[in-house]
């Protein structure tokens, strides 16, 4: 498994830390399903079904037979897989800690500024995902096709620590973003390095279509 080590390098006598990612694995994602039925019934099928699992309708296209829904989640490890992070934590006076947690889930954990001073991180993530469904005819049957746009939003609550690991001086946050589609996983920061669908969105999807 291939891995990408982030150090903070910082100064001398003071607390350090690093990240270590590993990336989230690829599998192939079935994005078509053929259903027997005709267009407009699979059409009005998924029109009827979706809301009702919870999407949200954006565009309903009568003449070219076409959906636009949206699905947001605060549990986007539920559709997107963005592998695991290691987090290493040395305070100044020699404890060490580790954090191991999924970017694509909420965290806390401790890390250092690239100046050396001791942070507390408290992350919080949504997934908003957008999805075309296409209806095309097939004889008798009809080809169902979809396309998945995620947009996946960490927010980062910085607080200061001091020595003995009491905070010190207020939050500050930092929201740390990044797109991919279906077809195209995305590459992001040290927070959200490398995501990309795990297909259950789609499946989902499609199986409103039978």
């Amino acid at each position: 498994m291939a891995h990408l080590l982030l150090a903070m390098p910082v100064a001398a006598c003071s607390a350090t830390s690093s990240v270590e990612h590993s990336p989230a694995q690829f599998a192939p994602i079935q994005s078509t399903v053929t259903v027997e039925a005709g267009r407009d019934v699979v059409f009005n099928r998924l029109a009827a079904k979706l809301p009702a699992a919870g999407f949200t309708i954006l565009e309903i296209d009568e003449g070219l037979k076409l959906l636009r829904v949206s699905l947001t989640t605060d549990a986007p490890d539920g559709y997107v897989d963005c592998g695991r992070s290691r987090r290493t934590f040395e305070g100044a006076l020699g404890s060490i800690e580790t954090f191991e947690y999924a970017p694509a889930t909420s965290a806390s954990y401790k890390l250092t500024s690239y100046a050396g001073v001791p942070l507390q991180a408290t992350r919080d993530v949504v997934l908003r995902a957008t999805a075309t469904v296409r209806t095309q005819p097939q004889e008798a049957m009809t080809e169902v096709s979809v396309d998945v746009s995620y947009d996946l939003s960490a927010m980062i609550g910085y607080l200061e620590l001091g020595m003995f690991g009491s905070p010190t001086g207020e939050v500050q946050t930092v929201v740390r973003e990044i797109h991919f589609q279906t077809a195209e996983p995305g590459t992001g920061d040290e927070e959200v390095a490398f995501c990309m669908s795990n297909g259950k969105l789609e499946a989902q999807i499609l199986e409103l279509a039978t």
